[in-house]
């Protein structure tokens, strides 16, 4: 029988070695003492395992797959092979403050009502240098449900999940390299989820990351999961498409994304999926990021049934709470 530690720190790796030793020691400095450090190495074909079995730490448990299994596997794998009551994952290329562990336990044992919570994140180059401005998320639990139908809202290497609401399915291999977003739209479904207005990741950004991010498996993968969230919210299968392109960036004519947003609004207070307050609030954000100034665009809006939602958004705003 597993014997239960506090957290367990999960990271999969592959072809890693120019920074996972950073990424590793990143967690053992930690604040907080009572992890184990689950590291899976997924057929690495460099220096990678060498580097993780050349750090002597008995709080670091070390595997690996048969062969290159994929991310969603090997995800899946640290999952099963974790002892904690709560997960926390960093990619092998990304850095941890030295206070995180220690504030997203406190946390979560102070909120047992919460399956998840992430922070905010600093992005660097691959030389660790500090590149754009910090990542801040800003919205309210009650927010977040409704936030996730347009787009992901956590940094998968930020997160610490409560093991015990996890989904009976965990990461879907149906959903590569998007598998984390849509775990957490199910994971949310078993308890809140929210990002802690703290630094808590260093999240390297380089060419390869960023064409990982534009792949047309990327694009696949988030088209399929706006796909089932259009279905549950109660979009005629039929009638799919123009939705799917809103919601990808494809449509540019204000008029008939004015029309889109209005229909998605009709289809929620119908289905009641999200609260009406937050997610009518979204759209109008997102059609006033639209209108560009233009009076007539502008007047089409406030001559709708959005404008009722306006005090709700300047509240929003003044908050620093939308999207």
């Amino acid at each position: 029988m597993k014997q239960q530690v506090s957290i367990s720190v999960l990271m999969t790796a592959y072809n890693a070695a120019s920074y996972i030793e950073a990424s590793i020691q990143s967690i053992l400095d930690q604040t907080y003492a009572d992890f184990e450090f689950v590291i899976l190495d997924d057929g690495s074909t460099d220096q990678t395992l060498d580097k993780i079995k050349a750090i002597n730490d008995p709080r670091i448990k070390c595997h690996q797959n048969d062969g290159n299994k994929g991310l969603t596997y090997s995800r899946n794998k640290c999952l099963e092979l974790a002892r904690g009551k709560y997960v926390a994952w960093l990619d092998a290329d990304d850095l941890s403050t030295h206070d995180r562990l220690a504030k997203q336990f406190a946390f979560m044992e102070a909120n047992p009502d919460f399956a998840m919570v992430g922070g905010w994140v600093q992005p660097i180059d691959r030389h660790g240098k500090e590149s754009g401005q910090v990542w801040k998320y800003f919205a309210k639990p009650e927010e977040i449900p409704s936030l996730l139908f347009f787009g992901n809202y956590f940094a998968q290497s930020a997160v610490m999940i409560r093991k015990s609401m996890l989904p009976e399915t965990w990461y879907d291999e149906a959903f590569p390299p998007v598998e984390d977003y849509e775990l957490w739209i199910r994971l949310i479904q078993k308890g809140k989820c929210w990002n802690m207005p703290v630094l808590f990741l260093y999240y390297r950004v380089y060419e390869e990351s960023i064409t990982f991010r534009a792949s047309e498996k990327h694009q696949k993968g988030m088209q399929q999961i706006s796909k089932n969230q259009l279905i549950n919210l109660g979009t005629p299968e039929t009638d799919l498409k123009p939705y799917l392109d809103l919601l990808q960036g494809k449509i540019k004519n204000f008029m008939q994304a004015f029309h889109l947003y209005k229909a998605l609004g009709h289809q929620n207070k119908s289905k009641k999926s999200y609260p009406d307050k937050i997610f009518t609030t979204i759209l109008l954000h997102k059609l006033l990021l639209r209108a560009k100034s233009n009076p007539l665009n502008l007047l089409k809006i406030l001559s709708s049934e959005f404008v009722g939602y306006l005090p709700y958004w300047f509240k929003m705003q003044a908050l620093n709470r939308m999207l």
